[in-house]
């Protein structure tokens, strides 16, 4: 789906604020940096259809239900196999005995740099290695021959037994141990020319299954569940449960646009950004097919995400704070301008200028936003003269985020609910933070 690389740092998908990983990490379980790679390419990839979200959740599920019988494949096995095919050591360039003798003796005799092994023990080690990558992958087809296969399973299951048939005729006749040099020879060579071919489609596969295995293993760690996704004449997002994966233990939220465009309120620290990130982390799961953080979910199928949560200066472009962000509602208006059915999330919009200025701008973008009714908006603010003076625009749903003061101190419940925040509770945090006392000099200073 559309989303740019603002929106993914926002929403901390591959890396949090503080550099700590990020929503990715979550899913990522994977034994193989191969399969890592193919993990980040589903979590990105752009499915267009709702038949191909359904595709991709049911591979997910299908995953979920195999957790546990991945094939035995580790890492180093997986890299010993890639550096192996790449290796430029001698082979065999006819059957005689002699010359096999010959090059046998020789490959003995030399060791490769590392001096960990000769160059006729790599080669062992190469082709004894993908034989035991081969009986896994059999082993593992075996195991799902007789399920009922998701499409994108059985299509993937099928490219794997179709390169696994010429590479087993080739190594049938070896032992565990690779077996006889002759022969181990003689599939070295076929395994490093021809052969390659296939060795490479079987990683490919391998990799991919990896990722599946991951993401299965991700949803029996956490409560999640995959969203039912429809096609609506209007932007549409519903979860109970719903809850940030950061949180150790978070308060879920039960919520559900009404309209097309939401104004949300309420102090800070009452949970309305952690909010806005877990919504957007769900449509970015849920869009490609991912399961999502909640008991339950149903979204459209929405075609692009954009967020300004987090947005900064850029000292190199000369952009002050406020032009920053002005650039990014520019960026928003050319996104609408191409497409429709994008999810758009402004947390605290114009915060870099004076209140006016703000609240004018504010105005101004919302007005404009709320004529785009194909798709979602999502807007946070603490300007509630602003909410007060849209109340009565049918177009607008206003939510906030509750809290209270007791004994002095203030109190959330971190929960959404309908209506608008008229709680100021800034300079009560300041106090109790001692602020005013610690910025008082000393007795000494005033004078």
């Amino acid at each position: 789906m559309t989303a740019d690389a603002q929106t993914m740092r926002d929403l901390e998908l591959f890396e949090s604020t503080d550099g700590t990983p990020g929503v990715f990490a979550l899913f990522d379980y994977t034994k193989t940096d191969k399969g890592r790679e193919k993990l980040r390419a589903l979590i990105l990839d752009d499915l267009l259809t709702l038949e191909q979200v359904e595709d991709r959740q049911s591979t997910f599920r299908f995953f979920r239900d195999l957790d546990g019988q991945a094939p035995p494949v580790h890492k180093n096995q997986f890299l010993f196999i890639t550096q192996y095919l790449r290796s430029k050591l001698p082979m065999i360039r006819n059957r005689s005995p002699f010359h096999m003798a010959v090059t046998w003796l020789r490959l003995s005799l030399r060791h490769k740099g590392t001096g960990l092994f000769s160059n006729m023990e790599f080669l062992t080690e190469g082709v004894t290695l993908i034989t035991g990558f081969v009986r896994a992958l059999e082993k593992f087809l075996e195991t799902i021959r007789s399920a009922d296969l998701p499409r994108e399973v059985e299509e993937l299951a099928g490219r794997i037994e179709e390169s696994l048939i010429p590479v087993t005729a080739h190594i049938s006749r070896l032992t565990p141990s690779g077996g006889h040099p002759f022969r181990l020879l003689a599939a070295d060579r076929w395994l490093r020319t021809r052969g390659g071919f296939y060795i490479d489609t079987l990683t490919d596969a391998f990799a991919l299954l990896d990722a599946f295995f991951s993401v299965g293993a991700t949803i029996k760690r956490h409560e999640m569940c995959f969203p039912e996704i429809i096609e609506s004449d209007k932007p549409f997002f519903s979860a109970r449960g719903l809850y940030h994966p950061f949180l150790s233990r978070p308060v879920t939220q039960d919520f559900q646009t009404p309209r097309s465009f939401l104004f949300l309120t309420g102090p800070n620290m009452a949970g309305k950004t952690t909010f806005l990130k877990a919504l957007g982390i769900s449509v970015l799961l849920g869009r490609a097919g991912f399961p999502v953080f909640a008991r339950h979910c149903r979204m459209e199928l929405f075609q692009g995400l954009f967020t300004s949560i987090n947005t900064e200066d850029n000292i190199r472009k000369g952009y002050s704070y406020f032009f920053s962000e002005v650039h990014r509602v520019k960026e928003a208006g050319e996104l609408l301008q191409k497409t429709n059915r994008i999810l758009f999330i402004f947390d605290e919009l114009f915060k870099g200028t004076n209140i006016k200025d703000a609240y004018d701008a504010s105005r101004m973008v919302i007005g404009k936003f709320i004529l785009w009714q194909r798709n979602l908006f999502i807007l946070s603010s603490h300007l509630i003269e602003l909410a007060e003076e849209s109340r009565e625009n049918p177009a607008i749903a206003f939510y906030y985020f509750d809290s209270s003061v007791v004994d002095g101190r203030p109190l959330f419940t971190y929960k959404i609910n309908e209506g608008v925040s008229r709680e100021r509770l800034g300079l009560l945090i300041l106090q109790n933070e001692g602020i005013p006392d610690l910025l008082e000099p000393p007795s000494s200073s005033k004078e």
